[in-house]
């Protein structure tokens, strides 16, 4: 028996370098996903940022409803002004005294004019009650992608190690 000792598979030394390997793959695998998964929760983000931006500006345009019903009426008390053929007429606003001049369809005329603003009128304030839930529902689906993304950022900081985090992330 000269001086070389075979190593069996059970042996302590065996058991600790798979278990350091087993720890470096589960490492590697863990920050390969974490930052798979930040990056995808990073453009939803973006794209809920968006949705939430454009809807903010819609309802907020959609808010604006009466002034193409008050311009219909203005139209419409100061039609006997009105000159056939002409792209404007000059109006007063009832509230505030200010004289200004409001477009006409020549070819429509004062009154299908007038018609058209309080249809728009209309739209806009079914598109006003139709946006609320809709921004209320990716203001929400935002905030709760934001707490996912916080989640995922300080995920592997606890101290519980990849191997526990990892399962978090997966789930």
């Amino acid at each position: 028996a000269g001086g070389s000792r075979s190593l069996s598979a059970g042996s302590p030394i065996n058991a600790l370098v798979d278990k350091y390997f087993s720890n470096q793959i589960a490492s590697e695998k863990f920050h390969q996903l974490h930052q798979v998964l930040l990056a995808k929760l990073r453009l939803r983000v973006k794209k809920l940022g968006e949705k939430v931006s454009d809807f903010r500006a819609r309802l907020e345009a959609s808010t604006e409803s009466d002034v193409p019903q008050e311009h219909g009426h203005l139209l419409l008390a100061y039609k006997h002004l009105y000159t056939k053929g002409s792209q404007s007429l000059e109006v007063t606003d009832f509230s505030t005294g200010e004289v200004f001049s409001l477009p006409v369809d020549p070819r429509k005329g004062v009154t299908a004019t007038a018609q058209a603003l309080y249809k728009r009128s209309q739209k806009l304030k079914r598109s006003a009650a139709a946006l609320e839930p809709l921004l209320a529902q990716a203001e929400e689906e935002l905030e709760y992608i934001l707490s996912v993304e916080a989640a995922v950022e300080v995920a592997g900081t606890g101290g519980e190690g990849p191997i526990q985090d990892l399962h978090v992330l997966q789930e």
